[in-house]
């Protein structure tokens, strides 16, 4: 899934970047790296959830009735 050619799957490398190169700086590895990865997890989470509501706003009848039986 994370080779499916998604933009939201670059948070989980540019954190790593940011971590390995502001570390230094900052000297709170843990705390950066809590802090971007958990950047990059909501980022892979949300984006999917913003794109569902965006195509169920664009075609509202597609999904509805599908798998279910009405006896």
């Amino acid at each position: 899934m994370a080779l499916d050619g998604r933009w939201e799957w670059l948070g989980i490398a540019l954190a790593g970047a940011a971590v390995y190169l502001l570390a230094p700086v900052f000297g709170h590895r843990s705390a950066l790296g809590a802090t971007a990865y958990g950047t990059a997890v909501l980022l892979i989470l949300a984006v999917p959830a913003v794109r569902r509501l965006r195509d169920r706003d664009r075609c509202p009848d597609r999904g509805r009735g599908r798998g279910r039986v009405r006896t």
